[in-house]
């Protein structure tokens, strides 16, 4: 049976992310001062080029994390959709069959990243006459890092699933810290773009080593019980593969909306237009996580709680999540406005925030995003994905509107920032909380 979040858990959580901040807060402004604008605009592309890759990991580390969860619960057998039937035990063969589908499954998935990232990334990059050796350099290093991430990726659906996020958080906080002190010293020596590359790198691989040996401890008990089994007795591939290929599809969906302005912004609207734009999203997405903290703590125990049936303490945590969450995210945003904007224009950088008319507007809607995202998320918990045909379809119209906007408009990029949030509004803002909503309503 997976605790329930402790006050240790909440703290280490909420402190990981502190030191996530903190060393955002100190890597963003160096980097705006001694980055290019076009430098700046380019690892957005990055970004934005490896939140593609991260379609091919197709849903499969929630899934994951959701069915070993389901195992420490005394799941007797895993199925694709429901919530399986428990016993008083923890299965040991199959959380050791469940990790070998696992492993084998991101072997696969860092090959496909590979082969996306050097040839159609590199490709499209070159599109840009910015593009020269340095930045291709950059590049190279970058995707490296990538593709380590994702072959480990696995560890992650582990920890998590275990109800040990404050884990992963600690070792993830240590690692932006690690970036910060590679990144910085070879920022100020006029490095560029490759300072936040090697850090990047230095960085993944320590917090992947980190995580392997956390997870082969051979103190803890499961680790013992799994040490001793082995070989598979059967395969879990196909039943992770039944479960996650919708969230799959949703996370396409996903990245049509929230991720392909990033690629029409640098084609349509210039590399300082998307630098700014990159920025923002970056900060308003370090807000949302940390608003959203109490709530990824406290899925694994929702999960939990689901294959025992026990509504009551669901409703309790769920409530108590979402308005955390909203409070958090509210303060920070008035933080943001009426301390952050006025701070990044003290400094003079080379690049700024989108105009403030903008920024309110992309506050408004990520608010929305991350309540809906929430209760999306909460519906996974059930196994269950119902929401991804409303993803994909408002993907491709955001996609097309915003497209359809850069070429025959002049609102630049409000427009393409409005047809997103209005294309959400129209249906998956309200229609994930009202489904949670009623799911809670119901004691069945």
């Amino acid at each position: 049976m997976i605790k329930s979040i402790s006050k240790k858990d909440l703290i280490w959580g909420y402190l990981a992310q502190f030191l996530n901040i903190g060393s955002g807060v100190i890597i963003i402004p160096v980097a705006i001062i001694y980055l290019t604008t076009e430098d700046m605009g380019f690892w957005y592309l990055f970004i934005a080029i490896a939140g593609l890759a991260q379609l091919l990991e197709f849903g499969f580390q929630p899934t994951i994390s959701r069915m070993v969860s389901y195992v420490y619960s005394g799941a007797k057998e895993l199925i694709p959709e429901g919530i399986p039937e428990t016993g008083k035990e923890i299965n040991y063969q199959l959380l050791y069959d469940l990790v070998s589908a696992s492993k084998n499954i991101y072997r696969y998935v860092s090959i496909a990243v590979a082969v996306l990232l050097l040839s159609v990334g590199t490709y499209y990059l070159n599109s840009f006459e910015e593009f020269k050796q340095e930045q291709l350099v950059a590049w190279l290093v970058f995707s490296l890092s990538t593709i380590i991430n994702f072959y480990f990726t696995y560890l992650n659906g582990l920890i998590i699933g275990k109800g040990k996020q404050s884990v992963l958080y600690r070792i993830t906080a240590l690692s932006k810290l690690l970036m910060l002190l590679v990144s910085v010293p070879l920022l100020v020596l006029n490095y560029g773009l490759m300072s936040m590359a090697v850090g990047t790198f230095t960085s993944l691989l320590v917090t992947r080593f980190l995580l392997y040996k956390y997870l082969n401890n051979e103190k803890e008990q499961d680790v013992k019980k799994l040490s001793s089994i082995k070989k598979e007795k059967t395969s879990q591939t196909k039943i992770v593969w039944l479960s996650a290929w919708k969230l799959g599809g949703t996370s396409i969906g996903a990245f049509l909306i929230l991720r392909a302005n990033q690629f029409i912004t640098s084609s349509y609207l210039g590399l300082s237009v998307a630098a700014s734009y990159g920025l923002t999203i970056q900060i308003i997405g370090i807000l949302s996580s940390v608003s959203a903290m109490y709530f990824t703590l406290s899925l694994p125990k929702i999960n939990s709680l689901q294959s025992l049936k026990d509504k009551m303490k669901i409703k309790s945590i769920v409530k108590k999540s979402f308005l955390i969450v909203a409070l958090l995210y509210v303060f920070g945003a008035f933080g943001l406005v009426y301390i952050g904007v006025p701070l990044l224009d003290y400094m003079s950088t080379n690049t700024e925030l989108v105009p403030k008319n903008i920024l309110l507007l992309m506050l408004f809607m990520y608010g929305l995003e991350l309540n809906h995202s929430m209760s999306a998320t909460y519906l996974t918990t059930l196994n269950k994905v119902p929401f991804l045909y409303a993803s994909l379809i408002s993907g491709i119209f955001i996609v097309f509107v915003s497209l359809l906007v850069v070429n025959i408009s002049t609102l630049g990029l409000v427009g393409v920032v409005f047809s997103q949030f209005t294309i959400q509004l129209l249906y998956n803002n309200w229609y994930w909380p009202l489904q949670v909503l009623k799911d809670l309503r119901n004691d069945k």
